[in-house]
């Protein structure tokens, strides 16, 4: 049970299982609180849960992404995180209907189009990775 292990266990239970890189800029960038916070809600709610809300709340949204090659790094993260069956994030985030672009005239026909910028477009491949091709190839 949760309520067994100690705060650092927890922790370190937190931080093997959230995507790779993230633990450290995660812990590095949320304070003290959110730790202690952390640990209180794994051991009242369940290791499992409080994971997978850290989890969720470590990865970036698509919609901060800064740029079309943003946006893509962060879609392809989330690929990776569904493809893992380890992982505890199964799909995409809310509201990948309205991925944001980043400038250029607009598309008329936006199918296999996620989102674009004034030279290039972002499309998902057959294999699931997001890539971004330049406008004229599409």
């Amino acid at each position: 049970m949760t309520t067994e292990l100690k705060p650092y266990e927890i922790l370190a239970e937190i931080d093997r299982q959230l995507p790779a890189g993230r633990p450290t800029e995660y812990w590095n960038g949320c304070g003290s609180e959110i730790r202690d916070q952390a640990v209180i809600d794994a051991q009242r709610h369940g290791l499992d849960r409080t994971i997978r809300e850290l989890t969720i709340l470590a990865m970036r949204h698509p919609h901060d992404a800064e740029d079309l090659d943003d946006l893509r790094d962060i879609l392809n993260e989330y690929r990776d995180q569904i493809a893992n069956p380890d992982s505890i994030i199964t799909d995409y985030p809310p509201q990948m209907d309205s991925l944001p672009t980043f400038g250029g005239d607009d598309i008329e026909d936006t199918v296999g189009i996620w989102s674009w910028n004034a030279n290039s477009v972002l499309i998902q491949d057959v294999n699931g990775e997001w890539q971004i091709e330049p406008r004229a190839a599409v």
